[in-house]
């Protein structure tokens, strides 16, 4: 596995392209802001929805609710406004946040117990997380 500093990598990517392709359901290439907000909880990006859904609204679908963004507008947005750093050091201090029993292995488990004590999502929210995680577009809006 190849670490780097700096900008996103084409894995990453790739893997935040194919997910966002799941949630457009509809096969516009682009997502409308319902559709956009559950992909970022599922993609465990809340935050922007929580803290930053102002600037999205504004910069991602130009102020109107009713504008979809594209999966490019998002990546470049996401660019932009951060910097993602994967190093062995990093992998290992996630790994010891996850990893309880020392196995190598993050299972469900682990993750629940990481949102039960780090985040402010209740316990619904972190079922429904969950959920989205594991069934992504094939969740039902009664689930």
């Amino acid at each position: 596995m190849e670490f780097k500093k700096g900008l996103i990598d084409k894995q990453l990517q790739g893997q935040l392209s194919s997910v966002f392709q799941t949630f457009d359901t509809d096969k516009k290439d682009a997502l409308t802001l319902p559709q956009f907000q559950t992909y970022l909880y599922a993609i465990g990006m809340e935050f922007l929805n929580k803290q930053y859904s102002e600037q999205v609204l504004q910069v991602l679908f130009e102020g109107k609710e009713n504008k979809r963004v594209t999966f490019n507008s998002f990546f470049m947005f996401l660019e932009s406004n951060s910097i993602h750093e994967y190093t062995p050091e990093q992998f290992d201090k996630d790994m010891n946040i996850f990893d309880e029993d020392r196995n190598g292995v993050a299972v469900i488990e682990d993750i629940n117990r990481v949102l039960e004590n780090y985040s402010e999502l209740s316990e619904d929210e972190r079922q429904r997380f969950v959920k989205i995680c594991c069934l992504g577009s094939k969740l039902t809006p009664e689930q």
